[in-house]
């Protein structure tokens, strides 16, 4: 009997070793860092810095926009972000308002609003607004990236009675 406990206390007393040798996570600074790490992101939006806003998405990042299909991976939204750019007007600034990270400080999101303006159908300028749920990765290098976008329509536009369920 007595063998058949050591590989179980060996086991046990490794797996404590283990555990004692992780360090210890501040998840309120990881939530700090993770939003600052979206409020950096949304300010070099909003100073058209393109190669800077790449440097906020994972490479397999994809986006939902609120109009129109999935954009996967990087080089797909490196075209959706310098096709939107180089509209004639166009702007994009956003506003975190709350962020959270998992107990492991491994993935966490961001949340808040949204203000596009953008040429409409007939080229004049349309603004719209949303709100926005990002979810992020941390890195190995320490950065929190956008793994997942998700945005949606403040207000439907061009409709004379709302949408039912």
């Amino acid at each position: 009997m007595r063998r058949a406990r050591e590989p179980f206390t060996g086991s046990l007393i490794c797996l404590l070793a283990v555990a004692a040798c992780q360090p210890e996570i501040d998840v309120e600074a990881e939530r700090a860092a993770l939003f600052h790490a979206d409020e950096s992101w949304a300010a070099a939006a909003e100073a058209g810095d393109v190669e800077r806003i790449f440097t906020f998405w994972t490479e397999d990042a994809v986006i939902y926009p609120p109009v129109g299909p999935a954009v996967e991976g990087i080089e797909a939204i490196r075209e959706f972000v310098r096709r939107s750019r180089g509209q004639e007007g166009f702007t994009i600034a956003w506003s975190p308002t709350g962020a959270e990270v998992s107990g492991t400080a491994d993935v966490g999101y961001t949340f808040g609003a949204w203000d596009r303006t953008a040429p409409g159908p007939d080229g004049k300028l349309v603004s719209s607004t949303g709100n926005y749920v990002s979810i992020w990765r941390k890195q190995a290098d320490g950065a929190w990236r956008c793994a997942v976008e998700i945005s949606n329509l403040g207000e439907l536009p061009n409709l004379e009675e709302p949408p039912t369920r």
